[in-house]
């Protein structure tokens, strides 16, 4: 009786600990970098978090047009922002750099998703535009505000949709007809 317990716990441990490992992978994903923080850095991330939430609020009507029109004029953002020297750091303005060529590649895929009507496709090239949206305000320090990172499930994603807003309670943007707010899971601010 006592080796069939053994078993079982030795079982359930190892479950919390694997979902416990899948948890950190997802979290390291924006892995928030305080020691990066500058004002001037949060001023520059403003625009492409704003233009973010219009994004988000597009996906959520479901409104192709305004989606496209609103993934362009953030990749034209982060094209004028990709010739600036941001910061004295050298590493972190190349890293910056990146980022934002990483989002551009990332609203390229959202474009051509949503100009594909491929709403399982679209939902996906958000998702990814949202993880690089939030690794590079990790790698920034950023601290404006708090940003609040949401999940919700999908049947293509083992690890779900993410999306991020400001408050603590948003709408779910991949799931249109869901009138309940959803509370966050994580804060980027938070280790």
């Amino acid at each position: 009786m006592y080796k069939y317990l053994i078993i079982l716990f030795c079982l359930s441990a190892a479950a919390c600990s694997e979902q416990n490992s899948n948890s950190q992978s997802i979290t390291n994903n924006w892995a928030y970098q305080p020691q990066n923080h500058s004002d001037v850095l949060d001023e520059q991330c403003q625009p492409i978090i704003v233009k973010y939430q219009e994004l988000l609020k597009g996906v959520k009507r479901q409104d192709t047009a305004y989606i496209s029109l609103v993934a362009n004029e953030m990749k034209f953002q982060l094209d004028s922002f990709a010739t600036m020297d941001l910061s004295k750091d050298t590493l972190l303005n190349n890293e910056m750099k990146a980022g934002f060529q990483n989002i551009a590649a990332e609203l390229e895929a959202v474009i051509y998703s949503n100009g594909m009507g491929d709403e399982s496709e679209l939902k996906i090239s958000v998702n990814m535009c949202t993880i690089q949206i939030l690794n590079l305000l990790g790698k920034i320090g950023y601290n404006k505000q708090q940003v609040y990172i949401f999940q919700t499930e999908d049947i293509v994603l083992e690890d779900g949709l993410y999306w991020f807003a400001l408050q603590k309670n948003a709408p779910n943007p991949y799931q249109p007809n869901q009138k309940k707010e959803v509370e966050a899971i994580y804060i980027l601010q938070e280790k």
